[in-house]
């Protein structure tokens, strides 16, 4: 799996660098488009862009190998929680959440066939907090890997509200890269509404109750086995 991961964060690193953004709306129409929400993003001056943080993520993991028909669970913060809770947290639309896939043995539930093994990861604010907190090797603990994903609470109002996906995680510095956002540049240029880097220093309280979560998909997401809700 980690070497899906890699490229996922690769398909990201090359939308960094070619600046993607709502500067050129026609940059969007692949996300918009892999991620199944729209066949391309809207023109117009005067036409509001829906959010597309999840959309990015959700392409950027196809682009990988991610089943494609998982993109929908990347739409909406809460269709990320429910996907890699397997339906057991929150959902704005089930009809994005896929519960079964086609085997030879016909169709089978996702968390069953994942079973311990394989399963898909999520980790809660307050597990984040405390291992922060303690300190614990960022190595060995594995709290943020490279490709997962992380939910963010930007708000405060205790619901997510950002979808962004880890690039470097070093105990107390977590490095994201995300879109529809504003950020820095390869060069250290301030962008917005685009795909940028960010920095988040985990040591500070105030911080860490940003983060809302984090996800991490299960090798066997990488496959084009017909899905269904």
């Amino acid at each position: 799996m980690r070497e899906h991961l890699t490229k996922a964060l690769e398909a990201a690193d090359r939308d960094w660098r070619a600046n993607v953004g709502e500067h050129d709306r026609a940059s969007l129409d692949r996300m918009f488009k892999t991620s199944g929400f729209a066949r391309q993003c809207p023109r117009g001056w005067d036409v509001k862009v829906p959010d597309w943080c999840g959309m990015a993520v959700g392409t950027w993991l196809v682009e990988a190998g991610l089943n494609p028909a998982f993109a929908r669970s990347f739409l909406h913060v809460f269709n990320v929680e429910a996907f890699f809770t397997y339906g057991r947290k929150a959902n704005v639309n089930p009809k994005r959440l896929d519960t079964k896939i086609q085997t030879d043995g016909g169709w089978v539930d996702l968390r069953k066939l994942h079973g311990d093994t394989h399963p898909r990861r999520w980790l809660e604010r307050g597990l984040i907090e405390c291992a922060v907190v303690r300190g614990v090797d960022a190595e060995a603990c594995g709290l943020f890997a490279p490709g997962d994903v992380v939910l963010f609470d930007w708000q405060g109002f205790g619901d997510p509200d950002h979808i962004t996906m880890c690039k470097a995680w070093d105990g107390r510095l977590l490095t994201t890269i995300e879109g529809n956002a504003a950020g820095l540049g390869p060069a250290g240029d301030r962008r917005k509404d685009a795909v940028v880097e960010r920095k988040t220093d985990l040591s500070k309280p105030s911080a860490r109750r940003m983060v809302y979560g984090v996800g991490r998909v299960s090798a066997m997401d990488f496959c084009t086995n017909a899905v269904k809700p």
